[in-house]
């Protein structure tokens, strides 16, 4: 049983076809999450998950949150907001290009923890190059290893929203690197 004891999640291309699926770990075990083998139709580098179903109608208004795994997306897709992740640890450029094309607004919300910080930072390099004039990113850190749901469950989705818009912005990340680098450097 390949997912045995697992919570299986459909996986759709762009069009809405299953083209794999996901399956999360019930209780305990390794890995977390596991996904069908890659393939001629199936390739973790070129799928967004939630790309087939994304709502330009949603609480934020034509804006997305770009998150870790499916188990964020459909949790905030509860909460109301309109959510993709990329299937893996680091969103390849061509999955960036699909968002940055279908949203204006965009919000990076990963893990609060060290992979997620790390992650983000990721996104946020693969992102410099591709940049469009008119695009509005936003990224956001969330405190103490948390994930966004389990920040919405703890301070609400008022709070949730409120930490969304103080995010930072494009310029925010350039100029807290850079004096990251000059710390580091002095």
């Amino acid at each position: 049983g390949y997912f045995y004891e697992r919570l299986i999640i459909p996986i759709h291309s762009k069009e809405g076809n299953v083209v794999a699926f996901g399956g999360r770990v019930i209780g305990e075990g390794n890995p977390k999450y596991l996904n069908s083998p890659e393939n001629e139709v199936f390739s973790k580098r070129n799928i967004v998950f939630g790309i087939n179903n994304v709502s330009k109608n949603n609480r934020l208004k034509d804006s997305v949150i770009l998150c870790e795994g499916y188990m964020d997306v459909i949790s905030l897709k509860r909460n109301g907001f309109s959510a993709l992740a990329c299937l893996g640890t680091s969103a390849t450029d061509y999955q960036l290009e699909q968002i940055i094309n279908l949203y204006d607004k965009i919000f990076v919300v990963f893990d609060g923890d060290d992979a997620g910080k790390n992650a983000t930072l990721r996104v946020f390099d693969k992102l410099l190059p591709i940049l469009k004039l008119g695009k509005i990113i936003k990224f956001i850190f969330l405190p103490n290893n948390t994930d966004p749901e389990e920040f919405i469950n703890h301070e609400g989705i008022e709070n949730f929203e409120k930490k969304l818009e103080q995010g930072y912005s494009i310029a925010d990340m350039i100029w807290l690197i850079g004096l990251k680098i000059k710390t580091d450097n002095e």
